[in-house]
């Protein structure tokens, strides 16, 4: 970890340490889990809806950056990028509470989202008519698409 680009992660020993300590100090309550393989500079923020994965947090090698990444049920849902710890702290909160996407967009522009995973949060039936309406774009672009 890059300390002069995260001194504040050095200073609390680690991204889930400085999760932590952003979000006593906004006054948010939330749960910071360990990301696959438990590094430093990896974490994650539990989510109280049942499909949806803890919120994955990484940080930037050459530049001061929080990647995010939400998942449910094999979709990635929602991603972006921001240099504010006190907003992944934000989106963490939003993502577990169970905010819908365009409300975390209003509130975090840092974030974004597909056309599918926006049909994924309105169920199966809304995922199937986006897949059938862009099929055709989908023929076009690839002389031997299925």
């Amino acid at each position: 970890m890059n300390r002069d680009l995260y001194p504040d992660l050095t200073g609390a020993g680690g991204l889930g340490a400085a999760l932590e300590q952003t979000a006593a100090r906004l006054g948010i309550d939330l749960t910071v889990v360990p990301h696959e393989g438990g590094t430093l500079v990896t974490a994650g923020i539990a989510s109280s809806v049942p499909h949806r994965k803890p919120l994955s947090m990484y940080i930037g090698a050459e530049r001061r950056f929080f990647g995010v990444s939400g998942w449910s049920e094999g979709i990635e849902v929602i991603t972006g990028a921001t240099p504010d710890l006190a907003e992944v702290v934000q989106a963490g909160a939003a993502w577990g509470g169970g905010a819908g996407l365009r409300e975390m967009r209003a509130q975090l522009p840092f974030l974004h989202f597909s056309e599918r995973a926006e049909a994924y949060e309105h169920g199966p039936a809304t995922v199937v008519e986006l897949q059938w309406r862009t099929m055709p774009e989908q023929a076009a672009q690839a002389p031997d698409f299925p």
